[in-house]
């Protein structure tokens, strides 16, 4: 089963702005907390060259699935089919930007929902649309960090959960309620500009 979204944006400015006014460093974001059957066995992934973040089931079977369907379990996923459009290159082509990070958190767990209702809550969730752990706050940026190879991503949990090969869930959480977080950007918007994603 697919569900297709399309957004448009058109940067109006503000009401007496002035005519050079712009947005900079703007997202777009796919925001997911899918819960996949019973919420507390869940995973989450990522494939960069596909632009997609995906769910899947911690156990062979699910409660909700094998009681209520008598199946294993489906997996779930977003995809960023078409990006921003920027210019990459600088040559004036415009290029279709795809997931520039991938982030996620769990209830509860070491990375955790960023604070809700309060300003410093939109700064967290500045760092994970910018591939980074929500805290410390931005500006200050705290990297997640492979526990495969040491290194710093922006793009997390990218290895393959079917050979459990790289770095997949799990080895830094237990299974549990996932969030995940994937984002194209940044980009900016002048006036009048419009990206359809």
């Amino acid at each position: 089963n697919v569900m297709f979204k399309e957004a448009k944006m058109i940067y109006v400015g503000l009401p007496g702005g002035p005519d050079n006014a712009k947005l900079d460093g703007l997202y777009f974001t796919q925001w997911a907390d899918p819960d996949l059957g019973t919420y507390q066995d869940d995973y989450v992934g990522s494939d960069k060259e596909l632009s997609l973040g995906f769910v899947y089931n911690g156990n062979r079977f699910d409660d909700q699935f094998k009681d209520g369907f008598n199946s294993a379990v489906p997996a779930a996923g977003h995809d960023f089919l078409e990006g921003p459009k920027v210019d990459l290159n600088g040559d004036g082509e415009l290029d279709t930007l795809g997931m520039t990070s991938f982030s996620y958190f769990a209830s509860s767990g070491s990375v955790s929902d960023p604070s809700s209702g309060t300003y410093v809550g939109t700064l967290q969730w500045y760092n994970l649309m910018e591939g980074y752990l929500p805290r410390p706050e931005y500006p200050t940026q705290q990297p997640f960090i492979d526990p495969i190879t040491g290194l710093a991503e922006k793009i997390v949990l990218s290895g393959d959960p079917i050979h459990g090969s790289g770095w997949v869930d799990g080895i830094v959480l237990p299974a549990g309620d996932r969030r995940y977080v994937m984002s194209s950007g940044p980009i900016s918007m002048a006036l009048n500009d419009t990206q359809k994603i």
